[in-house]
C-alpha cells in the first residue's frame, strides 16, 4: 500500500565538483527548483488527499554543503532522508545526462539498502533511454515515460490495488507486476494543460533558492532577487534534430491561457515572495497574442517583478510590438536558438531559421536594449565543415548579442540525430557512451 512517497531530484553536478569547494563557482552555480515533481505533487495532492509527500533535491542539498566547505556524500544524504520520511514509493527526476549516473547510483543504494521501497524514475534523459533496453535501469522497479502527470497517478492506483490498466509506465522488474498486459508504454499527454493544478511549489524551499545560486538570467537581476521558474508552454513547432523535446512532449504546442499564466505568477509573486522568474518554455512566443496578452496584464500589474526565457525562443518570432511589450513588462533577458551560421548546416539540423530570417530580425535587437540576448550556437555537429564552423563564428561576431555560447554536439538519446548515428548515415561518426551518456 503506497501511503507515503518521497521525491528524489537527481543532481546535474559531481562530487568532484562539489567537494573541490572552489570558492569563486560554488556561489554560480544553476540552482533550478524541480518543477516536474511540483507538478507530479500538485497532482497527487489533488486526487489522493491521504498520501503524505515529500522531496529532496540533491542538487540544491549538496550545494549547500559545498558551500558550508562540508564533504558531500549523497548516499549519506539519502539514507538520513529516507530514514527520516520512511517512504513506500521514490520517484526519482532524471532530465539530463548529467545527471544519469549519479541516479543510477543512489538508485542501487536504495535497493541494496532500502529493498521494500519501490522505486520509480522519469524525466527526459530517462524516457530517452528507455528503448535501448539496457541494464543501466535495472536499479529502477518502473519506469514512467514522458510527461507523467497522469500515468504516474495510474501507478499509485495500480499499486494500491485500486484498478489494473497503467499507460506510459514500463514495468523493469516483476517484483510488484500482477499482469504484464496491464501496461501500456503509450503515454498519454494532457492535451488542456489549464486542467493541471497550479504546481507545489511549496514541495520544496523555493523562496530560498537564489541565496544558493543562480538562473539562467541572473546576471540581468541583483544577485540578492529570489528567484522562480515556471512552464507556461509544452512543445515545440520545431523539428531539430537534436533536440529532445518532441520526443518528450510529444508533436504539436499547448499553451497555458495568459490569465492561468498570471495566477501562478501572483501565487510566487504574493505567497513566496519570487520577484524574478524564468519561463523553461520551448517556444514562449509560439502564440503572438498569447505573449502581448500576458505582457499588457503584467503592466497593468505594477508588479516589482521582472521575468526571463533561459530556454531559448525562436528568433522569426519576434518583431518592434512584441520586444517592446516584453521590455514594458519587465523582460530583462531572452535565450535564442541560433545554433549555426551556414545556411546548409541550419537545414541539416532542421532549424526554422534561415540566414534572411537573421539578417532580417537580428538587427532588432540594437533598437531593444532594456533586453539583454543570449545566442546559443552548436559546434561538432556531425559532418560540419571548417568553413561552416567559421560562418557560425562568423555570425556570433557580426550581430549584437550581449552573449553568444558555444556548447559542443552531444546527440541525446532517442532524437533523430541520435538514431541517425547508429544507423551509420554519418561517415566516421559513431555513439561514444560515458558516464554521463
Amino acid at each position: 500500500m503506497i501511503k507515503k512517497i518521497l521525491f528524489i531530484n537527481t543532481p546535474r553536478l559531481t562530487l568532484e565538483q562539489l567537494n573541490e569547494h572552489n570558492e569563486r563557482s560554488k556561489y554560480f552555480w544553476e540552482v533550478y527548483p524541480p518543477l516536474g515533481l511540483m507538478y507530479l505533487s500538485a497532482c497527487l495532492k489533488k486526487e489522493k488527499k491521504d498520501l503524505l509527500i515529500d522531496a529532496l533535491d540533491l542538487h540544491i542539498e549538496g550545494i549547500k554543503k559545498s558551500q558550508k566547505n562540508l564533504k558531500v556524500n549523497w548516499e549519506e544524504i539519502v539514507k538520513n532522508k529516507i530514514e527520516e520520511t520512511n517512504p513506500d514509493l521514490i520517484g526519482m527526476s532524471v532530465m539530463f545526462g548529467a545527471s544519469f549516473e549519479t541516479a543510477k547510483n543512489i538508485g542501487n543504494f536504495i535497493k541494496k539498502n532500502f529493498p521494500n521501497v519501490i522505486i520509480v524514475s522519469g524525466g527526459v534523459h530517462i524516457s530517452g533511454l528507455i528503448k535501448e533496453k539496457s541494464n543501466d535501469l535495472d536499479f529502477n522497479d518502473f519506469v514512467s515515460v514522458r510527461e507523467s502527470e497522469k500515468h504516474f497517478f495510474e501507478l499509485i492506483e495500480y499499486l494500491n490495488n485500486e484498478h489494473n490498466k497503467v499507460t506510459g509506465v514500463i514495468p523493469i522488474n516483476d517484483r510488484h507486476v500482477r499482469d504484464k498486459m496491464h501496461f501500456s508504454p503509450e503515454a498519454s499527454i494532457i492535451e488542456h494543460v489549464d486542467e493541471l493544478p497550479i504546481p507545489d511549489f511549496g514541495l520544496v524551499d523555493i523562496k530560498n533558492y537564489y541565496k544558493h545560486g543562480i538562473l539562467s538570467a541572473a546576471q540581468t537581476v541583483e544577485y540578492d532577487t529570489p528567484l522562480a521558474t515556471m512552464q507556461t508552454v509544452r512543445g515545440c513547432t520545431a523539428r531539430c534534430t537534436f533536440c529532445s523535446v518532441r520526443n518528450f512532449n510529444g508533436f504539436g504546442i499547448r499553451t497555458h491561457s495568459p490569465e492561468r499564466v498570471l495566477k501562478e505568477m501572483l501565487l510566487l509573486y504574493e505567497k513566496y515572495g519570487i520577484r524574478h522568474i524564468d519561463f523553461v518554455d520551448d517556444d514562449f512566443t509560439v502564440s503572438r497574442s498569447r505573449v502581448i496578452k500576458i505582457c499588457e496584464m503584467l503592466i497593468d500589474k505594477k508588479l516589482d517583478l521582472t521575468w526571463s526565457i533561459g530556454n531559448g525562443v525562436r528568433l522569426g518570432t519576434l518583431d518592434d510590438e512584441i520586444l517592446t511589450c516584453m521590455a514594458d513588462s519587465g523582460c530583462t533577458y531572452v535565450s535564442l536558438g541560433i545554433e549555426s551560421g551556414d545556411e546548409q548546416m541550419l537545414k541539416e539540423m532542421k532549424k526554422p531559421l534561415t540566414k534572411k530570417i537573421l539578417e532580417k530580425k537580428a538587427p532588432l535587437l540594437e533598437k531593444h536594449l532594456r533586453i539583454y540576448y543570449r545566442a546559443n550556437f552548436i559546434t561538432g555537429y556531425p559532418g560540419e565543415k571548417p568553413e561552416q564552423l567559421a560562418a557560425t563564428f562568423d555570425c556570433a561576431e557580426k550581430y549584437s548579442w550581449d552573449w553568444s555560447l558555444f556548447s559542443l554536439c552531444k546527440p541525446l538519446p532517442d532524437t533523430e540525430l541520435y538514431n541517425k548515428i547508429l544507423e551509420g548515415k554519418f561517415d566516421d561518426t559513431k555513439i561514444k557512451y560515458s558516464k554521463n551518456r
